[in-house]
């Protein structure tokens, strides 16, 4: 059984052996990445770690798929690593990311913000989604029904930035 749920396997019996090696090289990676960042570097780089290892992974898999070998175990491992259910990558890395976040803030500087923060995250949304739904039904060629462009607008409409 692979790590997708099934029964058959692409990489035949050495597939979590071959996982554990190509997890273990992502964490070495993401280690070397942090050393470098946080030692060698110190703070000349403005990225955040998370758009460093997300630029380390896309090297990595277009290393990987320019690659053409079957029997090197670190691309079977990665092979096997593509059939993972894309909900189980969310449930593992959002709460790192959010444990994380939370706690590397500091409250003093969130404190004077946290109006503004709200006033965006929930009236502004909202404003947006709006504005972005009249877009879709007056200006695109779509003849959007008002559900659909307000989904629309719902989806566009960031928090992130707040």
């Amino acid at each position: 059984m692979n790590i997708s749920g099934n029964s058959t396997s692409n990489v035949g019996e050495q597939g979590i052996g071959t996982v554990i090696l190509f997890l273990s090289f992502g964490v070495l990676a993401a280690c070397i990445c942090k050393l470098i960042l946080s030692q060698l570097l110190k703070n000349k780089v403005p990225a955040p770690f998370t758009v460093i290892v997300l630029i380390l992974g896309l090297i990595i898999g277009i290393i990987t798929a320019h690659i053409n070998q079957m029997n090197n175990d670190f691309l079977l491992g990665e092979q096997e690593l593509n059939g993972i259910n894309p909900h189980l990558i969310f449930f593992i890395f959002l709460p790192l990311l959010i444990f994380d976040s939370a706690f590397n803030s500091r409250f003093h500087v969130i404190q004077p913000q946290i109006i503004s923060a709200i006033l965006l995250a929930g009236p502004g949304v909202f404003i947006c989604t709006i504005i972005v739904a009249l877009c879709a039904v007056y200006i695109f060629p779509y003849h959007w029904s008002w559900i659909d462009a307000l989904m629309f607008g719902s989806i566009l409409s960031a928090t992130d930035p707040v």
